[in-house]
C-alpha cells in the first residue's frame, strides 16, 4: 500500500517575495499600497490561479506588478526583477527551494492613473516539499 504524502510544500508567494526583497533591497508588497507615488518604485506580488502536483514536485505561479513614474525607471526595474527571478531557479531561501522557473515577460497594463506606469508578469515555479519524506 502506498504511503500518504504528508510533507508541506512551500508558501510560494513568501518564498518569491523574500527572495526579491533580499536580491533587490526593495520592499515587495502583498497588497497595493494606498499612496504609491511617495514610495515608488513599487513591486506587488500575489499568487496566480494555476498549478500542478506531480509526485514529489508542485507547479505554482506568482503574479508580479511593477509600478514606476517613467519608462526609464520601469525598464531598469523590470530588468532587475527579471534577473533576480531567473536566479531563483535552482536556488531558494528559508521559505523553500525552487527547482525550475519559467515566465517573466513583462507587459504594460493600464492602471487608470496617468501618473503611474504598471507592468505585469507571471512566473511559474516548480517547488519541492519543505522536508524530504522518510520511509
Amino acid at each position: 500500500m502506498a504511503q500518504l504524502y504528508t510533507h508541506p510544500f512551500p508558501v510560494h508567494v513568501q518564498l518569491a517575495r523574500h527572495w526579491l526583497m533580499d536580491s533587490l533591497g526593495l520592499d515587495v508588497w502583498t497588497r497595493t499600497p494606498n499612496d504609491m507615488t511617495s514610495i515608488l518604485p513599487v513591486i506587488k506580488i500575489g499568487g496566480a490561479p494555476s498549478g500542478s502536483i506531480n509526485g514529489y514536485e508542485r507547479g505554482v505561479s506568482v503574479d508580479l506588478d511593477l509600478f514606476t513614474k517613467d519608462q526609464g525607471s520601469m525598464d531598469d526595474l523590470s530588468q532587475r526583477v527579471d534577473l533576480a527571478m531567473a536566479r531563483l531557479a535552482g536556488n531558494g531561501n528559508a521559505y523553500g527551494y525552487v527547482d525550475d522557473l519559467t515566465g517573466g515577460s513583462f507587459a504594460a497594463v493600464d492602471y487608470g492613473d496617468p501618473e503611474l506606469l504598471r507592468y505585469v508578469a507571471t512566473y511559474s515555479m516548480t517547488v519541492r516539499p519543505l522536508t524530504s519524506p522518510t520511509q
